[in-house]
């Protein structure tokens, strides 16, 4: 693909979308290690007085583009739909819901959780849920992306594999 596409795209695999935020998610953290420049700056600016949040909030309004932003957010509605993120796109969902829950779509909403917590490349240690099955579906929500993003890598493996082949 040499072009960005113009609309989004139902055809994406929901794995191809988590397999790539995952491999984001820790380069990302890769690069926050070596931020220390900029941390070195905002606690100077900050010992002086300066008003740092301020600063950072008028860089980023002196470059918005109201089309561009538009286009973010639908963007990242769709990937949050993809990473079976517990969110809702309209008013995002800070709480657990106790209520009006059945036992199914309480299963299913810590499996997304699970899932989630892998894309994000968070440890592997249940969300901190004690109950022995809301610990279960977390689980397998877990492994669940974790299998699939192996089974994803196999096949980029397979196919650079097959076209270096061809090539020499």
């Amino acid at each position: 693909m040499t072009a960005a596409p113009d609309r989004l795209s139902n055809e994406a695999p929901d794995i191809l979308i988590a397999a790539f935020t995952h491999r984001r998610v820790k380069a990302v953290r890769a690069m926050n290690e070596a931020k220390n420049a900029v941390r070195t700056i905002d606690a100077q600016a900050r010992a002086m007085g300066l008003p740092v949040a301020g600063m950072r909030g008028a860089i980023g309004m002196m470059n918005i583009d109201p089309a561009r932003m538009e286009k973010q957010q639908r963007e990242i509605a769709h990937v949050l739909r993809s990473l079976r993120a517990d969110v809702e796109i309209e008013q995002p969902s800070l709480f657990e819901s106790t209520t009006d829950e059945s036992d199914a779509d309480r299963s299913q909403r810590l499996w997304r959780a699970g899932w989630f917590a892998a894309v994000m490349d968070l440890p592997r240690d249940g969300g901190g849920y004690t109950d022995k099955d809301d610990r279960a579906d977390w689980l397998r929500g877990f492994d669940a992306f974790l299998a699939d993003f192996a089974s994803l890598e196999l096949t980029e493996t397979k196919k650079r594999g097959r076209a270096a082949a061809k090539a020499g």
